[in-house]
Parts: structure tokens; sequence; C-alpha cells
């Protein structure tokens, strides 16, 4: 009697999980006939064969779908890239620079890796600068009131020292952009 009882709970449990797999879509994708005896677990790149203490092919199948449930789930890629300390550092100092004067793009990786300024490597100086959200123009706007407030300068003289490879190495088109919103051009 009590194996009669095992074999229709072990149906039972057949039937149930067969029934319940059945309306999922995400079965026949999981799980593919291999040949006569054998279920293959896609996702989860496992053959389970019937015999070896499993006796039917909806106990392979179940297998697959427990396997299947048990993967972690994928980690999804990064983008943040990861921040050594030099480059937090050259961030916080760049950052500084910005809150206390104006500077170009330019200007401002030049500092942060002169011998004569912070002396980070030229490669943080850029990542520094290149993480910071700067609007250059307005950048160039500000040296422009700044030099116009302790001299005077001609439209295209501003734009020459804030262009300069000597001076504040802002682009022509920023230099033009801080000359002009300056009132100047």
């Amino acid at each position: 009697m009590t194996r009669k009882l095992a074999l229709a709970a072990t149906f039972t449990l057949c039937a149930t999980i067969l029934a319940a797999c059945a309306g999922s879509s995400a079965l026949p994708e999981a799980i593919s006939e291999g040949p006569e005896g054998i279920v293959e677990c896609e996702t989860v790149g496992v053959r389970y064969f019937w015999g070896d203490g499993i006796r039917t092919e909806s106990e392979a199948r179940q297998l697959c779908v427990e396997a299947d449930d048990d993967r972690p789930p994928p980690v999804a890629p990064t983008d943040a890239p990861v921040v050594t300390t030099s480059q937090a550092n050259a961030i916080r100092s760049a950052q500084n620079y910005l809150d206390f004067t104006h500077f170009s793009r330019q200007g401002l990786i030049d500092q942060l890796s002169s011998e004569f300024g912070d002396q980070f490597s030229l490669a943080d100086a850029t990542f520094a600068v290149s993480s910071l959200t700067v609007d250059w123009n307005e950048q160039a706007a500000g040296k422009a009131q700044d030099y116009l407030d302790f001299s005077a300068f001609s439209c295209q003289g501003l734009i020459d020292q804030m262009s300069s490879e000597f001076g504040d190495k802002f682009t022509q088109q920023e230099a033009r952009y801080g000359a002009t919103a300056a009132g100047l051009c």
C-alpha cells in the first residue's frame, strides 16, 4: 500500500510540475530534447540522463528548471570607471581651482600636471578635468572679465591673450566667446 501511495504522489508531483511548466514561455528555450534518454538544459549547460536516479523525462526537465532557478543573476557591466586615489585627489584639486578662478581646459590640465603646480601625472590631470562638468565658454567669459577688471585690451588683443599657448590656452572660439560676453567685441 505504501508503494502505491509513493507512486501516486510521484505521479501527482510530476503532473503538477508539467502543468506548471506547460504554460511557461521560457521552458522551450531552456530545455531541449536530446537523443532518447537525454534532456539538455541549454541555459545552464547541463545534460540529465534518464537513469542514474532520474526515472522520467519530467524529473529531468524539473532538474533543468531548478538548475536554471539556482543560477546567480548575471552581473550587469558597469560603465563607471574605477577612480584611483591620485585621480580622486586630482579631481578635488581641479574643482578647487575652478572655485577660485577661471581656467581653460588645457590650462587646468597644465596647472594640475605642472612641476610648479600640483605635479599630478598628465593622465591623472586629464582624467580629472574630463570627469568634471564645466562650461568652458563660461570660464572664458569669466577670465575675460577678470582681465578687463585690471587692464585694458582690444577685442583681438584679449582673444590672443586668452588663446595663446603662453597665456590661458582657451580655444579661439572660447576666447572669442569670452571677449564678446565681456562686452569687448
